[in-house]
């Protein structure tokens, strides 16, 4: 890759190991690291090309992790013994909550799920405990969240880009269509 505006290539090549490991950890759905990576691949881009791509995915980062904040404060908010409908025709019951795991019963039986896999029916429903249910910006992290999270799969990513896509130009103060560009550019990877 040649220099761009007498920008030293290794400084791009950096810039492109920044943003190498930032895709890696949004891609991955590494919550502890995706936001300080994405910020590190935004400080280090050099190029106009490398910024872009570096503001859009710390951009999906944000919301990604600003929603799997609140399905964690959805699952602290609850303790055993409590029960709520997942679903119209399921209820579930809490058995035990632990760092690792969320145990749960429904149809007579006890189901365990490690809390970095919830199944994305039920992230949505804790996640909606502490947000705001209708607001636009919760819509924007829940569909960021869901195109990224470790349990997600091609289906979910189309079905979050069909749904980004379909939002207003501008919520709150992000383009929906930044977020797709970066999804789409993580699938591409």
């Amino acid at each position: 890759m040649a220099p761009a505006d007498g920008t030293p290539e290794s400084l791009i090549e950096a810039g492109e190991a920044a943003l190498q490991l930032a895709r890696e950890a949004v891609g991955k759905g590494e919550w502890a690291t995706m936001v300080e990576l994405a910020a590190a691949a935004a400080s280090a881009a050099v190029t106009e090309p490398q910024k872009v791509s570096a503001a859009r995915l710390e951009r999906l980062a944000d919301m990604a992790t600003y929603y799997h904040g609140a399905i964690e404060k959805g699952l602290s908010g609850l303790g055993a013994g409590e029960s709520f409908n997942l679903t119209e025709q399921l209820q579930i019951v809490v058995v035990e909550i632990t760092p690792e795991k969320f145990i749960v019963r429904f149809n007579g039986r006890n189901k365990e799920y490690p809390r970095g896999e919830l199944p994305l029916v039920m992230a949505h429903k804790l996640a909606r405990f502490a947000l705001p249910t209708e607001a636009p910006l919760t819509e924007l992290a829940a569909e960021a969240y869901q195109a990224i999270a470790p349990i997600s799969n091609a289906q979910y990513r189309q079905q979050s880009l069909r749904k980004l896509e379909a939002m207003p130009e501008m919520v709150d103060d992000l383009r929906p269509a930044d977020l797709v560009a970066a999804i789409r550019e993580l699938d591409s990877e």
